[in-house]
C-alpha cells in the first residue's frame, strides 16, 4: 500500500517549474519517494545544482538528475531559488516578445504587410518606339529624354491578387530625324494616362513582394507636336485626342516597415491613336496616325494605410 501510494505522489505532485535547488549538505540523498525511509537511488554532492518542482511534498522536492531521472530530495538538504525573474526582467521581456512577433511575421507575410491600402508615388525615365505612321510623317526611334510621375492605389483584392488604379504624367522628346535634306522632324510628346490593372504576386515573403501585371485604359489628354523646317520655314502640327492603352508590368516590392517599402518596376507599354487631321501654317495635312511602344523604368515609394 505504501508503495502505491508513494508511486501516486510521485507522478501527480505539482510540475516542475523556475526553480533551481542547490545542495548545501556535504552529501544529500537522492529518494524513490518523499519519505524518509524510502529507498535511496542516487547520491549528491556539495553545490550541485538541479531543477526542482514547485512546491515541496511532505518536506521534499522532487529533482531531475543530471541524468534525465526523477527522485526526491529532502528541503533541509538543498537551497532552493526561483529563476523567473533575472529571466523576466523588462529589457529581457522585450526581446522576447520581439523575437515572437519576428517568428509570427516569417509564417505570416500578411502580418507585416497588412491588407491596408497601398499609394505608390513612382518617378521614372520612358523610351518609345515610333510605328505606323503615314507617308507625310517617318518613324522616330529616340525618345531617351522622357519622364513619367505616376501616382497608383492598390488593394487586395483576394489570396495574391490585387486591384490597382494608376494615373500618370508623362513628357517625352525625340532626337531632331532628317527626313530629307531639307527638313527635320521632332516629336514632342505630354499625355496623362489612366490605367486600371491586376497584379498577382507570385512572390510574397515578409518583406520582398514580386508582382506581375496587366494594366489597360485611355490616355486622356494626349497631346503631341510635330515640328518641320522647310526651306528654313518653321512649321508644325498640333493635336490632341483620348486613345486606348495597354500595359505589362513587373513590380517588386520591398518594405522598410509596415508603413513605408520602395519599389521598382519595368513596364511595356502599347498606345494607338485615333486618326489625325490638322491644318497648318503650310496648308492642309493628310490624315495619319501613330502607333507606338513604350518601354518604361520606375522607381518610388510605397506608403500603406
Amino acid at each position: 500500500m505504501r508503495w502505491i501510494i508513494g508511486l501516486f505522489l510521485f507522478f501527480c505532485s505539482t510540475s516542475f517549474g523556475a526553480q533551481l535547488g542547490k545542495i548545501i549538505v556535504d552529501s544529500a540523498n537522492v529518494l524513490e519517494f518523499p519519505k524518509a525511509e524510502s529507498k535511496t537511488v542516487s547520491t549528491l554532492k556539495k553545490n550541485s545544482v538541479l531543477q526542482v518542482s514547485n512546491l515541496p511534498t511532505e518536506g521534499f522536492y522532487k529533482v531531475r538528475l543530471p541524468s534525465g531521472d526523477l527522485g526526491w530530495v529532502s528541503g533541509n538538504d538543498m537551497f532552493v531559488s526561483r529563476v523567473e525573474e533575472p529571466a523576466l526582467t523588462p529589457d529581457k521581456k522585450g526581446e522576447q516578445e520581439t523575437s515572437s512577433k519576428k517568428e509570427e511575421a516569417r509564417e505570416n507575410p500578411d502580418e507585416f504587410w497588412g491588407d491596408r491600402t497601398r499609394i505608390q508615388i513612382g518617378f521614372g525615365l520612358k523610351y518609345t518606339v515610333y510605328g505606323g505612321l503615314s507617308d507625310y510623317f517617318v518613324g522616330l526611334d529616340d525618345m531617351n529624354f522622357g519622364q513619367s510621375f505616376s501616382v497608383e492605389i492598390q488593394r487586395r483584392w483576394f489570396y495574391l491578387l490585387y486591384w490597382a488604379l494608376r494615373v500618370e504624367l508623362n513628357q517625352a522628346q525625340s532626337g531632331d530625324q532628317q527626313i530629307s535634306a531639307a527638313t527635320v522632324q521632332r516629336i514632342n510628346e505630354f499625355s496623362l494616362p489612366i490605367q486600371f490593372g491586376i497584379l498577382f504576386h507570385p512572390i510574397h515573403t515578409r518583406k520582398l513582394r514580386i508582382g506581375l501585371g496587366a494594366y489597360a485604359g485611355a490616355s486622356v489628354v494626349n497631346y503631341t507636336q510635330v515640328e518641320q523646317e522647310v526651306s528654313s520655314v518653321s512649321n508644325s502640327v498640333k493635336y490632341s485626342s483620348i486613345d486606348p492603352v495597354g500595359s505589362g508590368v513587373i513590380q517588386v516590392t520591398y518594405g522598410l516597415s509596415k508603413a513605408i517599402g520602395i519599389f521598382g518596376e519595368f513596364d511595356y507599354r502599347y498606345h494607338v491613336t485615333g486618326e489625325q487631321s490638322a491644318t497648318t501654317v503650310l496648308g492642309s495635312v493628310p490624315g495619319f496616325q501613330i502607333d507606338y511602344s513604350s518601354y518604361f523604368m520606375k522607381a518610388g515609394l510605397e506608403l500603406r494605410f
